[in-house]
């Protein structure tokens, strides 16, 4: 594959142990498997049946093209609803994802959906660290859909594919483009959660 090929090029090979952490959007993209919109939006109908489903994303995400169609293409199947929640990102990466802050951010933002949505979509790969605070939230009536576990079983699957899974204890490097020392705390801290 794509990745593969790129780690040759680079003089890169895995060694046992090693794992490679990928956005999921990057594996699924250089694999020609990317998830349209309307394949996400079939999947929450085929679990939920219809209903309203709000979207948790930043507002960038919420404001986007994408999602705009998303909603017009399945209206008469379930009701989409764009949930922009602003600040929540700097909350996680300042290490507040369940706290009093996080929740007296989104608490205006969602308490208005409580007991009304069938389930929210995290939007964002930084919200499933938010999880607690937005059930406590939104009620644990609504399911709260997040791709972690697929990204992890597709991970899982392709390190298969390729020979490149190994038992046994491994060890992990984490990088940050930002370069930021306290991001990578961070996310080690998160990791142990």
């Amino acid at each position: 594959g794509c990745i593969a090929d790129a780690m040759r090029e680079d003089g890169l090979a895995p060694r046992d142990r090693d794992v490679l952490a990928i956005t999921e959007s990057i594996v699924a993209r250089a694999q020609g498997n990317y998830a349209s919109v309307d394949a996400i939006a079939a999947d929450v109908k085929a679990k939920l049946g219809g209903g309203t489903v709000g979207v948790m994303a930043t507002p960038l995400t919420t404001d986007s093209e994408k999602l705009h169609a998303l909603e017009a293409r399945w209206q008469e199947k379930c009701n989409i609803i764009p949930l922009p929640t602003p600040g929540l990102v700097e909350l996680v990466e300042a290490g507040k994802a369940v706290s009093a802050e996080s929740e007296a951010l989104l608490r205006p933002m969602l308490a208005p959906y409580a007991g009304k949505l069938d389930a929210v979509v995290l939007g964002c790969t930084h919200y499933p660290f938010a999880a607690k605070t937005i059930r406590k939230v939104l009620g644990e009536n609504t399911a709260v859909l997040d791709g972690g576990e697929g990204t992890a079983r597709q991970t899982k699957r392709l390190l298969e594919e390729r020979g490149w899974l190994r038992e046994g204890k491994g060890s992990l490097k984490m990088e940050n483009s930002s370069g930021k020392q306290e991001l990578l705390d961070l996310g080690m801290e998160l990791l142990r959660r």
